[in-house]
């Protein structure tokens, strides 16, 4: 009895299937915390205040020769020049200041004006800073903490000419996205799921409190590549003990629902740097938690299917026989006797593993290379443009933790209709994923022609809504597309493409040092475009799929009864069933 068998009869998502669910869910939860500390520990001076230090300005010295406090408004006003000289809006230069070393010019204006109020802080400008040379802030810069009370960004002084470092540090850890992706499922294939979890979670912790320790730059940027590392593998070994255990017609729904405690996890960091503004207390705060984790391994198995795979049967039958207790059905007492060799469960047959398959399969074949084009083009965007726009909620004219909260709530009625959209007979996978990509791009590029404020942010988190439900809905359309015996492999080519471009994101939000649309009109076009190149993929709703190369190549095609091929129209063949299915059987299909 194959394990798909057993499962129809154990229940395809009983009991304890969904038990283990939830506990690989509390995974899941914190995903997003070790990604988006970036927003918080590199919080982005230059979106909001820092001014030039000026030497020999304090409180001390300023009460002591001229009775007046060296306050911050009295520190800017004689020290920083305005931007564009204007002075109704009270908009001061961040990298730039008065060359004002003749300290005496302060008493003369006190002596003058007899006081401190704003009128004559003006006056005093106007009259004593005009011949004065604007500098470089040579001696430092000190920061508004009103916002943020310690960031790397301030504790290191990335802003003004060095605030181009700002998101390396992101781009490595997307690069531990990268080799997490292929180091994990190689492990999880060799040394089972949980013991690889255990490892990849012991060593999340040990990065994760290694990264609020760290002072020097290059050795934060280089514990980001392996906080990326572990925190992507323990992810993907989560994922597939979730969906190993659910029952074919149930998949689907399992896949797709492990996003909502991701999103979760996201609104929940919004609260928490809320209420912590210091970036490595903030740090330590998400990464205890770990620890408990290591309760919820005692309660999770090892995967049956990944057991019997490696010929470890008794241990798969024992797992097998509690979850049928558990679930409150019987077993028949050989369920597995028949198949005492159980590697037959997940190998290839003698003639099928004479050569494996390996990258270069997928653009061997005419339709297959077109499809792994679009696809990884695809999830290149999906991957670019979601975690561009997470990595800049702050540039959106309201309150930073409101509209992260907000950007993250907005992900879950997303996936929700993602579930369901799917299986919808009108909209089926690709017209889903078509709709969500061009909702995404269409948005971004509306939201470069709206100010920033209220208005803008709602047009945004459409597009975040569009994008998030397109990256959900990508995963489960490339895995329907490509045959089983390059399924793995299709999809491998697709998750790398994503990696690589999670590593651009970063990049492309540089560019709005040069315009500061750039990123939004990069996103949005290439999410329409994305949207536009998915309509060249067959409908995968409803069809049996592909198991092999030749199956694959006429994927989306109907033999007619003439034995040429037919192409759908709006997603329906309109021939005699029967004479479809004797075509069908004719044909291998």
């Amino acid at each position: 009895m194959k394990f798909d068998d057993i499962l129809r009869i154990l229940g395809e998502f009983g009991p304890y299937q969904r038990r283990n669910y939830a506990l690989l869910c509390l995974i899941v939860l914190p995903q997003t915390w070790n990604t988006l500390i970036q927003l918080f520990a590199m919080g982005d001076s230059d979106h909001w205040y820092h001014w030039c230090q000026v030497p020999g300005w304090n409180n001390t010295f300023c009460e002591e020769e001229y009775g007046v406090p060296c306050d911050v408004d009295t520190k800017k006003i004689f020290n920083i020049p305005l931007i564009d000289g204007k002075s109704s809006n009270q908009e001061f230069q961040k990298c730039a200041r008065y060359n004002t070393s003749d300290f005496p010019i302060l008493s003369v204006v006190i002596n003058i004006n007899g006081s401190f109020n704003s009128d004559h802080h003006q006056m005093a400008r106007k009259d004593f800073r005009a011949d004065l040379d604007v500098i470089p802030c040579d001696a430092g810069w000190e920061y508004d903490r009103s916002q943020y009370t310690r960031t790397f960004v301030q504790e290191t002084d990335l802003v003004c000419a060095n605030s181009k470092y700002i998101q390396f540090p992101q781009m490595f850890y997307y690069g531990g996205y990268l080799a997490g992706s292929a180091i994990f499922g190689a492990l999880g294939d060799r040394f089972g799921r949980k013991p690889v979890l255990v490892i990849g979670m012991i060593f999340r912790i040990i990065f994760g409190y290694s990264l609020a320790l760290v002072h020097n730059y290059w050795a934060f940027a280089v514990i980001r590549f392996f906080n990326g590392t572990f925190q992507i593998g323990p992810y993907i070994i989560a994922y597939v003990l979730g969906t190993e255990f659910v029952g074919i017609s149930k998949r689907n729904i399992s896949g797709l629902f492990f996003s909502i405690p991701y999103a979760m996890g996201y609104m929940m960091l919004a609260g928490i740097a809320y209420l912590i503004r210091d970036w490595r207390l903030l740090q330590i705060a998400l990464i205890t938690p770990s620890f408990l984790f290591f309760i919820v391994f005692l309660f999770l198995p090892e995967s049956p299917r990944w057991l019997l795979s490696q010929g470890k049967t008794e241990k798969a039958r024992k797992i097998i026989q509690h979850a049928a207790k558990v679930n409150k059905v019987q077993l028949p007492d050989d369920f597995l006797d028949d198949q005492d060799d159980a590697n037959q469960n997940l190998k290839y047959d003698e003639k099928e593993s004479e050569r494996k398959p390996n990258f270069t399969d997928v653009f061997r074949h005419r339709s297959m290379c077109k499809r792994t084009f679009i696809l990884m083009y695809a999830w290149a965007v999906c991957a670019m443009v979601y975690h561009g726009l997470n990595l800049s909620t702050s540039n959106l004219g309201i309150d930073v933790f409101l509209s992260f909260f907000v950007s993250a709530a907005i992900e879950i009625p997303a996936y929700i209709l993602s579930i369901f959209i799917v299986e919808h007979p009108f909209f089926g996978r690709k017209r889903s994923t078509v709709i969500m990509m061009l909702c995404g791009g269409v948005a971004c590029i509306l939201t470069i022609f709206i100010t920033p404020g209220p208005f803008r942010a709602g047009v945004a988190f459409i597009g975040k809504f569009g994008i998030s439900g397109a990256f959900n809905l990508i995963y489960l359309f490339t895995l329907e597309l490509y045959p089983t015996i390059l399924r793995t492999v299709g999809l491998g080519m697709c998750s790398m493409a994503g990696r690589i471009a999670n590593m651009l994101a970063p990049l492309v939000l540089l560019t709005g040092d040069y315009w500061i649309h750039s990123p939004l009109l990069i996103f949005g076009t290439c999410t329409v475009l994305s949207g536009l190149l998915c309509l060249f993929l067959p409908e995968t709703r409803g069809k049996k799929l592909p198991e092999t190369v030749e199956d694959g190549e006429n994927f989306g095609k109907m033999p007619d009864t003439n034995g040429k091929i037919s192409y759908p129209v709006n997603g329906f063949y309109e021939l005699d069933t029967d004479i479809v299915n004797d075509s069908c059987s004719e044909h291998g299909v």
